[in-house]
């Protein structure tokens, strides 16, 4: 607990960075993000790409870090976020999104592309391998040109100590992964405390794991 002895505040997504401001803020990543190769071929179509989509700040981070490795920009391409935080984890590494979805989940890029003239549009969306269909399924339906790539998996990483919860008023969940790593870790969800979502769909995921 804090030094006021007040109770603490437990996160379990792999950034707090947006969430230092939290009294009591405590850090226990119980996901660990492992990234996948890019396939040459998604490589090789690379110019020719007018979009790219971020759904995450994870996805901004890691196809940062492959871009590198390659002699590619992205000063020709529009940047497509799906929120707020994943458009400040661009500004942060230097790369103005051009469109940002109001609402921070695939339905919200769904909204904002239907806003779009995406009749030459060559998209590419690098996802979490857990991604939910529903946005490539839209590209498909509407039958824009695009590539999609599994850029990385999220995994279940369990502490050497997991944290008592005794000493914690909150609970922030970031994703549907941290919510069964939470159980497959804890084995129960606490009602006594308070649950924070991250999502809607995050919220989802929390509401059928307590039945």
């Amino acid at each position: 607990m804090s030094k006021a002895g007040r109770k603490q505040v437990l996160y379990l997504g792999t950034d707090p960075e947006n969430y230092r401001h939290i009294a009591g803020l405590v850090h226990c990543p119980l996901i660990q993000t492992v990234p996948l190769e890019i396939p040459q071929h998604l490589w090789d179509d690379f110019p020719d790409y007018s979009h790219i989509l971020f759904t995450s700040k994870n996805a901004v981070a890691i196809f940062l870090q492959a871009l590198k490795e390659k002699s590619y920009t992205l000063e020709s391409k529009q940047l497509v976020a799906i929120g707020k935080s994943t458009a400040a984890k661009l500004e942060q590494e230097g790369y103005t999104p051009h469109l940002i979805a109001s609402q921070e989940s695939q339905e919200g890029v769904i909204e904002l592309l239907r806003l779009q003239d995406l009749r030459d549009a060559y998209i590419f969306y690098p996802r979490s391998s857990l991604a939910r269909k529903k946005l490539e399924e839209y590209l498909m339906e509407r039958g824009i040109r695009h590539q999609i790539c599994d850029l990385y998996e999220t995994i279940f990483q369990k502490p050497e100590v997991l944290p008592d919860l005794n000493h914690f008023r909150e609970i922030i969940f970031t994703s549907p992964s941290t919510v069964r790593s939470f159980l497959a870790a804890f084995g129960s969800i606490p009602q006594e405390k308070k649950l924070t979502c991250i999502g809607a769909i995050t919220e989802a995921e929390l509401k059928k794991v307590q039945g």
